[in-house]
């Protein structure tokens, strides 16, 4: 795990690391899905919000592989952000005819990587899943040791703590207790 700025540019994501520097670039062909949803609360009283940029080929960062950037930002927080190119706000959802997208960090950002990388955004389907506490995913472990939640998607299943994903193809079976 490591904390960046992103700057979102016209066929890439930049990772910035502490110094300024750019460590990692996205290429938006490179992007496979975007996830935004809403990490179950439990015990907290703020909403957390998660949007995952899932890659097809993992980027190397450091000594480090990542197959997933991942942006955890509270609900509470907003952003707005002037687009300039009209192409690029027509599309975009929300942007409003006025090149201005607003909302959470993680949603802003979702939407501009949908636009530039001709994809779309997978929010939370309560008619695809719904946990026995209405929320959208279940607390879980990985190999008993990383306790996090499960979100399963239209494409495979996302682990929110240590974050994985993994591709429907590859999951055999799944064991609830």
């Amino acid at each position: 795990r490591a904390k960046f700025d992103v700057e979102v540019r016209e066929g890439a994501l930049q990772l910035i690391g502490k110094a300024g520097e750019v460590v990692a670039v996205v290429k938006m062909s490179n992007v496979l899905q975007l996830l935004y949803l809403a990490q179950p609360s439990g015990a907290q009283k703020v909403k957390t919000m998660i949007a995952a940029v899932i890659l097809r080929e993992p980027i190397t960062v450091g000594k480090s592989s990542l197959a997933l950037v991942v942006l955890s930002c509270k609900d509470s927080d907003k952003v707005s952000v002037k687009v300039a190119s009209e192409e690029l706000c027509n599309k975009m959802e929300g942007a409003a005819g006025y090149g201005i997208i607003s909302g959470t960090p993680g949603e802003v950002l979702c939407k501009l990587v949908a636009a530039l990388a001709d994809t779309t955004v997978e929010k939370h389907n309560p008619y695809c899943f719904l946990s026995t506490s209405r929320e959208a995913g279940v607390k879980c472990n990985i190999k008993s040791v990383h306790d996090g939640f499960l979100f399963p998607t239209d494409r495979g299943m996302f682990f929110a703590n240590k974050f994985v994903f993994l591709e429907k193809e590859s999951v055999g079976w799944v064991e609830f207790k």
